[in-house]
């Protein structure tokens, strides 16, 4: 396959990192937490094999791939970041 037919996990983590630098504080929460939930969709919903491959000087470049042990650690990484979100909102300091 060549192309991005499917898109990245990490893509709405990175997107809602950029969306938080705009955002009210009383937003960024929810915003984090549907960022999160996104990846955790996105990661269960990928389908197996080899997505995105790029070339370049020469080589092949894989951006994306799915199998049964990157998927189960991509739902981990997703809880995780479900949980540091749940876990941020409830903390009442900054430091």
């Amino acid at each position: 396959m060549t192309g991005i037919e499917v898109l990245p996990p990490a893509l709405p983590l990175l997107a809602g990192a950029l969306v938080l630098l705009v955002m009210p504080r009383r937003a960024r929460p929810w915003v984090f937490l549907a960022a999160a939930a996104l990846a955790l969709v996105f990661t269960w919903t990928a389908p197996e094999g080899t997505h995105g491959l790029l070339r370049l000087a020469g080589l092949e470049i894989i951006l994306f791939r799915v199998d049964a042990l990157s998927r189960i650690f991509g739902l981990v990484f997703a809880v995780i970041a479900l949980a540091g979100g749940i876990y941020a909102d409830r903390k009442r300091t900054r430091l």
